[in-house]
């Protein structure tokens, strides 16, 4: 997404030209039970995403008049700052966590879940000439869930979910070379809770 020259409050999609995408992921999942009986019935687990992404400014076009995405911060480069060739794919973040703890009963009829995840800051919108770009921050996300199966063949389930535990908000901000952050957007999603319930039929 870019901006317009003027207009800068409007934004627009362009095509990124060359880039190149790479990373690792990490994960480990285990059962408690090796600290104590006690905890048999917890297990964990963690998932690592990093990664790197490359755009070559140079074949990023951001107007009609053909103007690359180089060329524009070149021309409105401050004194002191240093002009790379690429940048980070917009959109991607170098990083994404996912980190879940979760309770299971002996029978499967209880399952406790808590999870949280994170992604790092990723650039949303280009900003033209001297409009500085946009950037995702990272949005903390702990969510839980719980469900509970009765009845003679256990066919009945209730479900509870608390979503956003931490009621982090949703922010996007502009970021210039030496430049004093400001709110782009700002979401705040608040807490979701919900109730629901379940039959399954039986054969």
């Amino acid at each position: 997404m870019v901006t317009y020259d003027v207009a800068t409050n409007n934004v627009r999609p362009r095509n990124a030209g060359k880039s190149r995408v790479y990373g690792v992921e990490f994960e480990l999942r285990k059962n408690l039970s090796f600290v104590g009986s006690l905890l048999q019935r917890i297990s964990t687990g963690v998932n690592v995403t990093l990664v790197r992404s490359e755009v070559d400014l140079r074949k990023v076009v951001v107007n009609e008049s053909g103007l690359t995405e180089y060329a524009s911060r070149v021309n409105n480069a401050r004194t002191g700052e240093e002009m790379k060739v690429y940048r980070p794919m917009g959109g991607q973040s170098p990083y994404l966590v996912n980190i879940y703890l979760n309770y299971s009963s002996g029978e499967g009829d209880f399952n406790a879940n808590m999870s949280y995840n994170v992604q790092g800051e990723s650039l949303s919108v280009i900003g033209v000439g001297a409009v500085p770009d946009v950037y995702t921050q990272p949005h903390h996300s702990l969510d839980l869930n719980v469900y509970k199966d009765f009845g003679v063949a256990r066919n009945h389930r209730i479900t509870i979910g608390v979503r956003n535990l931490l009621d982090d908000d949703k922010v996007d901000l502009y970021r210039g070379y030496e430049g004093a952050q400001a709110v782009y957007s700002q979401f705040k999603p608040g807490r979701t809770f919900s109730l629901t319930y379940g039959y399954s039929f039986q054969r």
